[in-house]
């Protein structure tokens, strides 16, 4: 098997795993925010990147029978939810090829937009929520920088 490059998706919403923040979904790609998983609140997105999946197995859920394979992060190899293969009832039929990542395993990753400091010394806005501060060298261009959030979402 050849070399894995892991998708570094281009939103200024990007949920990651919250164990080493690799990029997992775009914030725009929940179906629905109405699931449980095991740890609680739990998300239906269309695509996920950089994950592994597991073994198809059924299992009987609130919402009835499924083939579902459990999802790890493919760099940290945390597992971060489940994508459905194949749902038993019509009316679930519209999960298969669909994942669930759960709330609690994953980090709001916000990027930064781009900007150039004006000169020597002027520190970079401040962060509200963290009261920082950096100081950056005059013509630095800051492009794609991430900071990563781990809070309620």
């Amino acid at each position: 098997m050849g070399l894995l490059y892991n998708t570094y998706l281009n939103s200024n919403n990007i949920f990651g795993c919250k164990n080493c923040k690799a990029h997992l979904a775009n914030h725009d790609d929940i179906i629905s925010r109405n699931f449980r998983g095991q740890h609680g609140k739990a998300y239906l997105f269309n695509t996920v990147v950089n994950f592994e999946a597991g073994e198809p197995s059924e299992r009987s859920m609130t919402t009835g029978r499924h083939v579902v394979r459990d999802i790890t992060c493919r760099q940290c190899k945390t597992t971060v939810g489940w994508k459905y293969d194949k749902a038993f009832e019509n009316n679930e039929k519209y999960k298969e090829g669909k994942f669930i990542l759960e709330a609690e395993l994953l980090c709001k990753i916000v990027r930064v937009q781009p900007m150039v400091v004006a000169a020597e010394g002027t520190p970079a806005p401040q962060d509200q929520d963290q009261n920082q501060s950096i100081t950056i060298a005059a013509g630095t261009h800051i492009d794609m920088a991430l900071y990563w959030e781990n809070q309620n979402m």
